[in-house]
């Protein structure tokens, strides 16, 4: 038992310590100051008695309010019981030992006087000075305390909110490159194999499709894990997929390509556009119809990205489509949020797709680049 008290002795802060000595000898240096100030009283022989028999029951009174009567009664809302119990501790020790102390000192101080004070006497004149000095303790060092735990509390909270940030976006880093996997193309294998075909025939077009199955594998690979890629970057790679699409005979082609951008610098989400392409492409090359074309316009301003597909010869219903395109639209959620709006329509055969994305501005130090 013995050993176990001093572990816990060694395991005190010693900044804490010396904190709350130097409260009480700040107390205590003020208190007698004032006394020697306003009564003519010496200020050593105050201080030291003061130290020697006041201290210890102003150290009951404060530590037993601060470590048992708060967290019994204060700190679990029970604000009646606190108050009564504060105030009978408070009354215990200003009756029963701080006024009989300061009676003696006061007796011994004036020892040379005829006509002293009868306890009764002093008692009535100096119970509330010793109250309320006693009381002005407590509120003094109780507001430290109730700062103190506040200030733990806000760090605390502000310290859990940052660690379920990161694990929130560690959690949506993950979630992103599932999905992510769940729509890698498999068109790279048919171009694979389309560049095998073209290099057996010798054709002339065979080293510009490893430049650009090359420059998909890079971007795909490498580009589209960071934050944010020039949006002209994705189209440059949504082009290359669509020529290597066109290099083998399929059942949907691309009838028209509008790609208007007003402002080249903008920058976008990786690999968010690429995907409404190759996944539409995918769907459309299990379709057993001929002949289906796609039309894609992009235009992008300085506050609104709008990307339109449309379909003709669908003959599924939109529930299917809108069941494919649901990892896109999970990451969308992610990553973008409040800030888009995916619509698809479908009439007479011809599915429209709408992407609407809210470009946002992203206050940076000596850059004027727009960040969606």
């Amino acid at each position: 038992m013995y050993q176990k008290f001093l572990h816990r002795i060694k395991q005190l802060d010693k900044s804490r310590i010396a904190y709350h000595i130097l409260f009480w000898l700040t107390i205590n240096i003020v208190y007698d100051l004032l006394l020697s100030y306003l009564f003519g009283i010496q200020f050593l022989s105050s201080f030291f008695l003061d130290f020697m028999y006041s201290t210890p029951l102003q150290l009951l009174l404060v530590y037993f309010t601060l470590y048992f009567l708060f967290p019994r009664f204060l700190y679990k809302k029970k604000y009646v019981l606190f108050s009564i119990s504060f105030l009978v501790l408070i009354l215990v020790i200003v009756i029963l030992f701080s006024l009989p102390i300061q009676y003696s000192q006061y007796q011994s101080i004036n020892s040379g006087e005829k006509e002293l004070l009868s306890f009764l006497e002093f008692t009535k004149k100096f119970f509330i000075r010793s109250f309320n000095l006693n009381l002005m303790i407590v509120v003094i060092a109780g507001t430290i305390k109730l700062l103190k735990n506040w200030i733990y509390t806000q760090q605390q909270q502000s310290l859990l909110e940052k660690e379920k940030m990161e694990m929130s976006l560690k959690l949506q880093e993950t979630e992103i490159n599932l999905l992510k996997s769940q729509i890698n193309p498999d068109f790279l294998f048919n171009a694979l194999d389309s560049l095998y075909r073209l290099s057996r025939e010798k054709s002339e077009i065979a080293p510009e499709v490893v430049i650009k199955i090359s420059s998909l594998l890079d971007y795909m690979l490498y580009e589209s894990t960071q934050d944010f890629v020039i949006i002209d970057k994705e189209m440059e790679n949504i082009v290359n997929y669509l020529y290597l699409q066109n290099i083998k005979p399929r059942n949907i082609k691309t009838n028209s390509f509008d790609y208007q951008n007003q402002h080249p610098d903008i920058k976008i989400k990786p690999a968010i556009l690429f995907p409404f392409i190759e996944t539409l492409y995918r769907y459309s090359n299990q379709s057993d119809i001929q002949d289906i074309t796609l039309d894609i316009k992009l235009i992008v301003n300085d506050k609104n990205l709008n990307l339109t597909i449309k379909r003709d010869r669908f003959t599924d219903s939109i529930d299917k489509i809108q069941s494919t395109y649901q990892p896109i639209k999970r990451i969308l959620d992610i990553q973008y949020k409040e800030n888009y709006e995916l619509n698809f329509n479908l009439s007479e055969e011809i599915l429209e797709i709408n992407l609407h994305i809210k470009l946002i501005n992203i206050a940076k130090k000596n850059t004027n680049t727009k960040y969606g």
